[in-house]
């Protein structure tokens, strides 16, 4: 297959909004679809345009009026979207649990006075991981503003809550630190309005935060992945 066919296939690709992460999984299975029908006596233009009619139910965008994407979302990327989101959800989920368990567990073995340290370390290391994280890598998590007319990755606008979060978060922690002598009761007392309370807000808290820094983790994994083919887009800045 000649270097135009190639950029040809990937135009084509590009003008359906693919994530790039995706782009090149689906490019990967074009260019092996043509090959194959190209055997079968094909010119290039023909079993391009038979692939593409192969993809059109999967690449075509949702047919919905009003959407809510800020970009045009096909259904095939949709669907990869929400296979990479639930499992990342559920591990996020689990964690908060057992961050909420820990919690729980330790008002019983630590002291009163330092239990409501070691509460707001637990919540301030949730927050700070990520940013810290975030700032580590901040080169590869600014391709995303100089390329941001195409989306690099599935999950990218996941990877800054943390960062964007980060002001709220910070005086949930500060106002944390005005109370820190009920969380040890709270904690500790019998199960009441204010435990649930606590219990719950803690939870999603922890829920936001790990979400984001797994978020993170598949981001980069899936950018220095798909850097080599950064060559063939414009950057805006």
């Amino acid at each position: 297959m000649t270097s135009e066919q190639q950029t040809q296939i990937r135009e084509y690709l590009l003008s359906r909004n693919l994530p790039i992460d995706l782009l090149m999984e689906v490019q990967d299975h074009f260019m092996t679809q043509i090959a194959e029908l190209q055997k079968q006596e094909l010119t290039f233009e023909q079993a391009f345009k038979k692939t593409k009619d192969s993809w059109l139910p999967d690449l075509r965008f949702s047919s919905y009026n009003v959407r809510f994407d800020l970009n045009d979302v096909s259904k095939f990327e949709k669907k990869v979207r929400n296979r990479q989101q639930i499992p990342m959800l559920k591990k996020s989920l689990l964690l908060s649990m057992v961050t909420c368990a820990v919690l729980y567990l330790s008002a019983y073995f630590i002291s009163e006075a330092a239990f409501g340290y070691f509460f707001i370390a637990v919540l301030g290391s949730l927050m700070i991981v990520p940013l810290m994280v975030y700032f580590y890598n901040i080169k590869l998590f600014r391709l995303i503003k100089q390329y941001d007319n195409y989306k690099l990755t599935t999950l990218q606008n996941t990877t800054q809550i943390s960062a964007i979060t980060a002001g709220s978060s910070a005086v949930i922690l500060y106002n944390g630190l005005q109370y820190i002598a009920y969380f040890h009761p709270i904690m500790t007392g019998s199960i009441s309005l204010r435990f649930v309370i606590v219990v719950m807000l803690v939870f999603m808290f922890a829920t936001i935060h790990l979400y984001c820094l797994l978020s993170q983790f598949f981001y980069l994994q899936q950018i220095k992945r798909i850097q080599p083919f950064l060559q063939y887009l414009k950057s805006s800045t």
